[in-house]
């Protein structure tokens, strides 16, 4: 098979389609585990946790004596600082629960949706060709969709996480989020692999668009 013979598209026609499988296959798999009470998705199911990660201002290995054995494990003279904290309730409620979903559910949508408005994209290249008007759309619509839904699907993930945290920690601690730090958690969010990537895209729709409007060109003058 010669150069000319290739699919341009390829490996990333044969990726996508393999991602989209595997996806498929994972959804599948756990929404038949939790149906069967051996596994959770997406805060559904007997075995779901409810966690929540925290960042307390100060904490050290000299604060408390429960450290103690992790002391051991380093050199005297060495210090040892907790930067996060993972807290967790075993046997959450229904609140609970549905923050569980808002913390999971947004980018696993968010991605699935790229992923399937990228196999369009690869179905719609393989019968029109790469250089057309629709598949600068398609791109324009994957752009949109990573900045604008990338924003939203963090915003919804970082607001429910501060929202868990605040029913696994005890109010009036260092630990415990009021409302106003729950908001500014939603609102000022920013996922830079999510708005680098739909930038590119965005900015490969215009270069596809001006390498359209050149081969229309040339078309018309041979």
């Amino acid at each position: 098979m010669g150069t000319t013979d290739r699919n341009p598209l390829e490996p990333f026609a044969t990726t996508i389609r393999v991602v989209v499988a595997l996806l498929v296959l994972l959804i599948v798999t756990s929404i038949g585990a939790t149906i069967f009470g051996s596994g959770s998705f997406l805060g559904i199911g007997d075995n779901t946790t409810a966690c929540a990660v925290a960042v307390p201002s100060s904490y050290s290995s000299e604060d408390d004596a429960g450290l103690a054995r992790l002391k051991k494990m380093v050199p005297p003279g060495v210090g040892m600082n907790v930067h996060s904290l993972n807290i967790c309730d075993y046997h959450p409620n229904a609140g609970q629960r549905a923050a569980i979903v808002l913390t999971q559910a947004p980018s696993a949508l968010l991605y699935l949706a790229v992923f399937v408005l990228f196999l369009r994209l690869i179905r719609k290249a393989g019968r029109e060709g790469p250089f057309t008007p629709g598949i600068i759309t398609q791109f324009h619509v994957l752009g949109w969709t990573l900045l604008a839904g990338g924003y939203l699907a963090n915003a919804l993930q970082d607001g429910a996480q501060s929202t868990l945290l605040a029913t696994v920690t005890t109010p009036g601690t260092e630990l415990h989020p009021n409302l106003t730090e729950i908001i500014f958690q939603g609102i000022f969010t920013l996922s830079w692999s999510t708005l680098l990537t739909g930038l590119g895209l965005l900015t490969l729709a215009r270069i596809l668009h001006i390498g359209v409007h050149m081969r229309e060109d040339l078309v018309g003058t041979v």
